[in-house]
């Protein structure tokens, strides 16, 4: 399945919205129900809370306390069908702060959801945050991959073998 029909389309589109919107009015409650009962929810920090209570939970406590009045800001990149009713889906999404007027480069994150059509209605059984930190590939001769490589085949040369 490589095509998403137009009404699944604009429903994950206002299901995202959903979740920007609830974020924003600081209502934990109304973001934690974007998604599955059973979700599995990984923040950038490598948190990981399972179903939608404890989202809730994890929501209250940040929204209530150090993200008090922030905006969430982002927009989906790609919708990625597996089935009829299961969709991959990749977004970006940041946090933003009362006093910052867009969002700071370093805090960028991208999403990997993995969205599930339940009873007519989208939502979210899976989701992976990642803070966006691109390294460059380092050359293959240059200096910190031959001192890499020598180091890893020193270890492997004094490791006790495996059999």
């Amino acid at each position: 399945m490589d095509k998403l029909n137009p009404q699944d389309r604009l429903a994950i589109e206002r299901l995202f919205q959903e979740m920007y919107q609830a974020w924003t009015n600081n209502d934990p409650k109304r973001y934690a129900e974007c998604f599955e009962g059973d979700v599995d929810y990984v923040a950038f920090d490598g948190t990981h809370v399972k179903g939608r209570a404890e989202n809730e939970r994890l929501h209250r406590t940040l929204l209530d306390g150090v993200l008090k009045g922030t905006r969430l800001e982002g927009g989906l990149v790609q919708l990625r069908p597996l089935t009829p009713d299961v969709v991959l889906a990749h977004a970006t999404g940041a946090v933003v702060f009362p006093w910052q007027a867009s969002v700071k480069k370093n805090r960028l994150s991208i999403q990997t959801l993995v969205l599930v059509k339940r009873e007519g209605r989208w939502l979210a059984a899976a989701f992976q945050n990642t803070r966006v930190r691109p390294m460059p590939a380092p050359e293959a001769d240059s200096f910190i991959v031959r001192v890499f490589s020598a180091y890893a085949a020193l270890r492997r040369a004094l490791s006790p073998s495996s059999s």
